[in-house]
């Protein structure tokens, strides 16, 4: 996971005008499914230059609070700029952190926000990261994850994806998981399954919750 803070460093000053304009809206999806309430806790793993930060924070309003969490130390300074140009309400923090292992004590969130993240990790790191995440959920908070989809049968589009994360894995970074399957496997309740296409790329929104 360290390299893949550093490549998220390098790219940060462009990030946004690479990825903004396709992921903004299926982010968007992923925040309506959580239906935050104010007042709402929330945190968003793997949150990197704001805008997740600054979406969240408009849902849960005055008296709210939206942690963001990232490995890219240059990702927060323009997480923690536009934090602090938007003067939200809602109380807003960014920090460094690995998902791995959240530096909260306790059931300290309502809801979890996790966004393009969870692919990141190699398989053997999926288990450590949702324990994390459980680890610091009340009782039924719910948590959505939105991910690259792995498919049964991918079209044209998927396979190429596919090769160019084989063979460019620096640049095409976000592999296709079952994102579905690993939250259940993990202990989650999975609540909703919804599959988009960004630009002919599936992904996959799933909303869950922690239960009893």
């Amino acid at each position: 996971m360290r390299e893949v803070g550093a490549l998220y460093g390098r790219m940060a000053a462009w990030y946004d005008l690479l990825t903004g304009p396709w992921e903004a809206k299926i982010r968007m999806l992923g925040v309506e499914r959580l239906e935050l309430k104010a007042g709402s806790r929330v945190l968003a793993v793997g949150s990197g230059t704001g805008d997740e930060i600054l979406h969240l924070s408009a849902a849960v309003k005055q008296g709210g609070m939206v942690c963001g969490v990232d490995t890219s130390e240059a990702m927060l300074r323009y997480s923690r700029r536009k934090v602090g140009e938007a003067r939200r309400s809602a109380r807003t923090y960014a920090m460094r952190a690995d998902a791995a292992r959240l530096p909260f004590r306790g059931a300290a969130f309502d809801a979890i926000m996790m966004s393009f993240v969870l692919e990141l990790f190699d398989d053997s790191e999926i288990p450590k990261v949702l324990r994390s995440c459980q680890d610091v959920m009340r009782k039924d908070a719910r948590i959505c994850v939105i991910s690259v989809s792995r498919e049964a049968r991918p079209g044209i589009v998927m396979r190429a994806y596919e090769w160019a994360h084989n063979h460019f894995p620096r640049y095409v970074d976000c592999r296709p998981i079952a994102a579905g399957q690993s939250l259940a496997t993990a202990g989650f309740r999975v609540l909703e399954v919804a599959d988009v296409s960004m630009s002919g790329v599936r992904i996959q929104i799933v909303l869950a919750t922690k239960g009893s």
